[in-house]
């Protein structure tokens, strides 16, 4: 089995190359069982270089780069990783499937060196290859298709042909932003539209009164002969998706099966978990009555309920919206809430860090951030000023100051000017939610008017029944 990974150059290709090339790693004496050979005195290195030469591989790739007028460009080379199961593979089996690889992939166009390291227990080959092709002067384009029909395609042939094992793809990816949003339970996108469709579909007596309830929800609704998939978008924006990424059971056909069930059976079961036995007190006397006063539950209310009454501009809106974005998490919001202000939740640590950072520096308009602003600015370029003088006295052979000395001051210097940075990226950050927090909480407010209408009718049209 090999995994592999590929990552663009942008910077000092030089260093990329002799990491690869490293002989403490590449060497056979560092792979495991082999120091226990007393027979084996001299050093074996598995490193290769394709269209250029060992050992100066740099000099010739920018030499190309010149050639063809491609100095300039960002992206100065591309690496690659391949990776090997413990155990699975010998150090000259996966340094000759790294070469083959190279040969197959880049098909000669390329100026490339491999180094195969064996300082872990998983041979892995270092594969870095010139962005510019020596043969055309064309760069190397990286793309999700490449990877997949490229690098993991001729990868996963060679591992069969020598008796590996290859990763067989289960089911369709997920993008890294919705996998992260459901290991931290935040809602995603594919989860609302899903929870939506159920909740409609519960609802509906015809496939006609799906369709129409998804449009009352702000839907966009793709279906029809001419449609191969049923996709929704929401009007908000987005893409479209394709409802059966939901699952099998999303499907048009599907949908209009599940109509024709009774509504208690149309939403997909999920197993249901027992409940957890109630903790008996072993210390509770048999003959104990029990008590008849009923038992209180307490509950903590909210993050924010000490001083909010001190709360003013900026740190009061963030207080509001923090308020109601927990209602929501904590479903304690009207009936249906808003696509968006779900969409929301997926920012409330965002929005809980803008609003301590407001409180933190007592931030109450946007005079007060431009000027706090102002302010980290004028502070940034002085101390990297003073970092760039600490560079050059680090640099000069003839001073005669403490070079660790100076190498402390500039990490407390870099330190601190990383998390000014921070804060300026924050400011700025502030400033353009500002009048999106505006929006949202005067939305929701017209929602919970009209809900309340809504209850009004519902109770006068109950009353006029009796």
């Amino acid at each position: 089995m090999a995994y592999t990974k590929i990552f663009p150059i942008r910077t000092r290709l030089d260093r990329r190359v002799r990491y690869a090339l490293n002989g403490k790693k590449t060497a056979l004496e560092t792979a495991a069982g082999y120091a226990l050979d007393a027979a084996k005195t001299e050093s074996v290195l598995f490193t290769d270089a394709f269209n250029c030469g060992l050992t100066a591989p740099c000099t010739e790739m920018y030499a190309t780069k010149r050639r063809w007028g491609k100095d300039q460009n960002r992206v100065q080379g591309y690496h690659i990783i391949q990776s090997f199961r413990p155990g699975e593979v010998t150090p000259e089996q996966a340094h000759e499937i790294g070469c083959e690889f190279v040969r197959r992939f880049l098909a000669g166009r390329y100026e490339t060196v491999i180094g195969t390291h064996l300082d872990k227990a998983h041979p892995h080959n270092h594969i870095v290859f010139n962005a510019c092709s020596y043969a055309d002067g064309r760069m190397f384009r990286n793309n999700f298709n490449d990877y997949y029909n490229g690098i993991r395609t001729v990868s996963d042939a060679l591992c069969r042909e020598y008796g590996l094992s290859v990763i067989e793809p289960q089911n369709k990816g997920k993008q890294y932003r919705e996998w992260l949003d459901e290991k931290e339970k935040k809602p995603t996108m594919r989860g609302m539209v899903k929870a939506d469709v159920d909740e409609v579909l519960a609802a509906a007596a015809s496939f006609q009164t799906f369709v129409l309830g998804l449009q009352r929800r702000g839907y966009i609704v793709k279906y029809g002969p001419e449609i191969k998939y049923m996709a929704v978008r929401h009007k908000t924006g987005g893409k479209f998706l394709r409802l059966k990424s939901l699952g099998p059971e999303y499907t048009e056909a599907a949908i209009r099966q599940r109509l024709e069930q009774p509504p208690q059976l149309r939403t997909p079961t999920t197993p249901e978990v027992p409940p957890r036995p109630a903790r008996q007190n072993m210390r509770k006397k048999e003959n104990q009555k029990p008590s008849s006063r009923p038992r209180r539950a307490y509950r903590l209310r909210g993050r924010f309920a000490s001083g909010r009454a001190g709360y003013s501009g900026f740190a009061a809106l963030t207080y509001r919206y923090l308020h109601l974005l927990c209602k929501v998490r904590r479903k304690r919001a009207p009936r249906h809430v808003s696509y968006a202000l779900r969409g929301e939740l997926r920012r409330f640590d965002r929005y809980l860090a803008q609003h301590q950072f407001l409180l933190e520096h007592k931030i109450t308009d946007s005079a007060a951030l431009c000027a706090y602003r102002a302010q980290t600015k004028t502070e940034i370029e002085r101390m990297t000023h003073r970092r760039a003088a600490l560079y050059r006295k680090r640099g000069d052979s003839s001073n005669g100051m403490n070079r660790a000395e100076l190498s402390a001051q500039i990490d407390r210097l870099t330190s601190a000017l990383r998390a000014m940075r921070r804060e300026l990226r924050l400011c700025e950050q502030i400033e353009a939610d500002m009048e999106h927090i505006r929006d949202q909480l005067a939305l929701a407010h017209t929602d919970a008017q009209r809900e309340e209408t809504k209850k009004r009718k519902e109770v006068k049209r109950d009353e006029y029944g009796r």
